[in-house]
């Protein structure tokens, strides 16, 4: 399984799974530039990142946001918000083609966000 898939499916920033592959770079391997863990180092690090209960289920994988504030000094976030009403930052391609009170598909990414579809014209997905 490579890093950023483990990091997804564990629930866990990457950065974390860094952590731990730089202390123990005998569980994991590269093939070309991806880095991949072997069988004994998933069951390591469920166990060094304290990881004993099963995954809770948190928010749904994918899901759908409304976008608010669309014009931040860095063209890769949008501020959206979520169907309870919660305020987050997504990381998008271009910021430019999303107005405010669009429908956008978001999916988490770490410890973040990130947009499933980009739109091809402004304001329409």
């Amino acid at each position: 399984m490579t890093e950023s898939d483990l990091a997804a499916f564990l629930g866990v920033p990457r950065t974390e799974i860094v952590a731990v592959r730089k202390e123990n770079p005998e569980y994991s391997y590269k093939v070309g530039r991806t880095i991949h863990w072997t069988d004994a180092g998933k069951a390591f690090l469920y166990k060094e990142l304290r990881l004993d209960t099963p995954l809770e289920p948190g928010q749904p994988r994918e899901t759908f946001a409304t976008t608010g504030r669309c014009w931040f000094p860095n063209k890769k976030l949008v501020e959206a918000h979520l169907e309870n009403g919660k305020q987050i930052l997504v990381r998008v391609k271009d910021s430019g083609m999303y107005v405010p009170k669009m429908q956008i598909p978001i999916k988490p990414d770490g410890n973040g966000w990130v947009v499933r579809k980009h739109p091809r014209q402004k304001g329409k997905m």
